[in-house]
């Protein structure tokens, strides 16, 4: 539960036509489809669940929606020219993991790039 309430918190991630569905509808609609997705797969989530924050990762202008792809054996090639640091300046993200995308090749990245930070300074 969110501390102090009880209410919950739950990210949803939406892909493929539906995703493109829901982007043509304003927030409050979409937030209304999400949210009756949600309570006829679950009735009794209705009680203990709203829509706090929408993102709408497509139109990120950054992003575009999408995370690193590699065509065969482009990865092997690609990798170390994007985390090899600049100087004083390292780089993380989902891109340059080696294991993993999305956000859990961010989370590797970013612990990968720490301790390079750190050995730079010791």
């Amino acid at each position: 539960p969110i501390p102090g309430t009880s209410r919950y918190n739950m990210t949803v991630w939406i892909n493929g036509d539906d995703c493109d569905q829901l982007n043509a509808l304003d927030e409050a609609a979409c937030t209304d489809t999400i949210s009756r997705a949600l309570w006829e797969l679950m009735p009794e989530a209705r009680e203990v669940t709203s829509v706090g924050q929408l993102g709408r990762w497509t139109n990120d202008p950054h992003a575009g929606g999408v995370w690193a792809l590699w065509r065969p054996g482009q990865a092997a090639t690609a990798h170390a020219t994007l985390r090899a640091p600049a100087g004083r300046l390292f780089f993380a993200g989902e891109h340059t993991a080696e294991s993993y995308r999305g956000m859990e090749g961010a989370m590797e990245s970013g612990e990968r790039a720490a301790l390079e930070v750190m050995r730079l300074l010791a």
